[in-house]
């Protein structure tokens, strides 16, 4: 088995290179990371690579398993920079490891990715919803990396992660690389949520006339972005020439409703725009 490990000088990259180089079923492993220095091992290859820029389709061809471990804590002051690591480029790794043929792929997600949950003593399961917290960017991230991880709709993307003590045992794909971690924090207490803890959907919409839809919806999805609010599908439905409504509804994350009024206020002010708003609905 070849295998490439995306991240592979962090504190559990060395762990994973470590273990893979003991394991028998593993004959190569190429590590990628920004500053290729590893330990030195007869079955491993250091490649300097960054998620944001390299051609990972080349650097994944002919592997059987790529695991996906880079990931950005700090500077936590430079959230786009994190996210163009965390979020665009995870999505580089999954777009790349589909297009190279890889037919296992592992990443490792978080408990950090869980949308908040009310106070007590219920267990929560693995259908509780992946929407993050909005007020940690940690768990944003996380959260938009399994809803764009489970969006490829590739087969190949969807699986199971079995540690053993001493190695890694590459199976079918994981979307949660702590599968095995969640849940010890299931019973954890969270955020209390004063909203239903169901997964919701967020729309934002305004009224403009049919000359000035287009300038709405590039704002609008400008304000959005700036937002850290990333946008699932626009719509533009025109009702008359003076009465056409734009919207767009955001992929599923936990919001913060003051960043959602400030973009609606910003809106609200563009010339033609007769009404802004924005409303959520729960999906069961």
């Amino acid at each position: 088995m070849r295998v490439v490990v995306v991240g592979a000088t962090g504190n559990v990259g060395t762990s994973v290179v470590s273990a893979l180089a003991a394991d028998e079923a593993v004959e190569s492993i190429v590590g990628l990371a920004r500053r290729p220095r590893g330990p030195a091992h007869p079955k491993v290859r250091w490649e300097r690579a960054d998620v944001r820029l390299t051609d990972l389709t080349s650097a994944f061809a002919g592997a059987d398993a790529v695991v996906h471990l880079a990931w950005l804590l700090q500077p936590s002051h430079r959230e786009p920079h994190m996210r163009a690591v965390n979020v665009d480029g995870s999505a580089r790794v999954f777009a790349a490891a589909a297009e190279a043929g890889v037919k296992t792929l592992v990443y490792a997600s978080s408990v950090g990715a869980y949308a908040a949950a009310p106070t007590g003593d219920r267990p929560l399961g693995e259908s509780w919803p992946a929407t993050g917290i909005a007020s940690a960017f940690y768990g944003r991230h996380k959260a938009l990396v399994e809803y764009f991880a489970r969006e490829t709709g590739n087969p190949a993307l969807l699986g199971e992660l079995r540690l053993a003590a001493q190695s890694v045992a590459l199976t079918i794909f994981v979307l949660a690389g702590n599968t095995l971690l969640r849940p010890l924090v299931n019973a954890i207490d969270r955020i209390p949520l004063n909203e239903r803890t169901s997964e919701a959907t967020y729309e934002i919409s305004v009224t403009t006339d049919s000359k000035r839809a287009g300038e709405a919806r590039d704002v609008m999805n400008e304000r959005l972005e700036e937002a850290s609010y990333p946008v699932r599908e626009t719509k533009i439905v025109f009702h008359s020439n003076d009465n056409v409504e734009v919207s767009a509804i955001l992929v599923p994350l936990a919001v913060e409703p003051d960043d959602l009024d400030s973009v609606v206020a910003d809106l609200s002010k563009m010339p033609g725009v007769s009404h802004a708003t924005w409303h959520v609905s729960a999906l069961e």
